[in-house]
C-alpha cells in the first residue's frame, strides 16, 4: 500500500475547525502518540529519506517503515506498519537495539481524528506536536494504481479546507532541523 498525505500548519485553528465541520467532519478521538525513531547501522535514513519507527499510544505499539517520498507534491511513500502485542513495544524497542539501530529521536503529540460519515476512506488527524505547533494531515492509503486519484482527493479536500501552505517534512525532519 501506499500512503499518499497532505500535511499543513494550521494558522488559525477555530477557523480550520470550522471549515471542518461544514465540510461534514467530526472529531472522533484525542490521543497521546510518542514516536521513537531508529536509524539503521548500514545506512543513514535522513539521506536515504526513510524512516522506521516504534508508535506507542497507551500500551498498544505499532512497527512502522517509511520509504522515501515518491514526487513533488504531498508525501507519496511505501508504508508496512505491524500492530505490536499490547506491551511489546518495549521488547521491540530492545530487538531493535540488539540489531544495532540507533534510536534517533522522539516526536510526541496530541492527536484528534476526525471522521466523516460519507467520505470514511479520508484520515484527517489534528496533530498538536510538542514543540513544533499544531498540523492537519490529510490522508489516504491506496494501492500503488491508485496514487494520481488519491492525491487529486487530498489536494481537493486541502483548497476546500482553506489550507494552502503544504509541509512536506515529516515531523521527524522538522525535529531535527531544530536539534543542534
Amino acid at each position: 500500500m501506499l500512503e499518499v498525505e497532505m500535511k499543513f500548519p494550521v494558522v488559525d485553528p477555530a477557523e480550520t475547525k470550522m471549515q471542518l465541520k461544514q465540510l461534514g467532519f467530526h472529531a472522533d478521538r484525542t490521543e497521546h502518540e510518542v514516536d521513537r525513531y531508529y536509524n539503521a547501522p548500514d545506512r543513514d535514513f535522513v539521506q536515504t529519506d526513510e524512516a522506521l519507527r516504534i508508535r506507542q499510544i497507551g500500551e498498544n505499539g505499532y512497527l512502522t517503515y517509511k520509504g522515501p517520498k515518491r514526487g513533488s507534491q504531498g508525501k507519496v511513500r511505501k508504508e508496512h506498519e505491524v500492530e505490536l502485542t499490547t506491551g511489546s513495544a518495549a521488547r521491540m524497542h530492545q530487538i531493535l537495539l540488539d540489531l544495532r539501530y540507533i534510536p534517533s529521536i522522539e516526536v510526541r503529540k496530541n492527536r484528534t481524528r476526525y471522521f466523516h460519515t460519507v467520505q470514511k476512506d479520508v484520515t484527517i488527524s489534528w496533530d498538536e506536536v510538542e514543540g513544533l505547533g499544531t498540523f492537519i494531515e490529510l490522508e489516504l492509503l491506496v494501492p500503488e494504481s491508485d496514487k494520481a486519484e488519491a492525491l487529486t482527493c487530498i489536494q481537493s479536500l486541502a483548497q476546500s479546507l482553506g489550507l494552502e501552505r503544504e509541509e512536506r517534512r515529516a515531523y521527524l525532519e522538522l525535529k531535527l532541523k531544530q536539534s543542534p
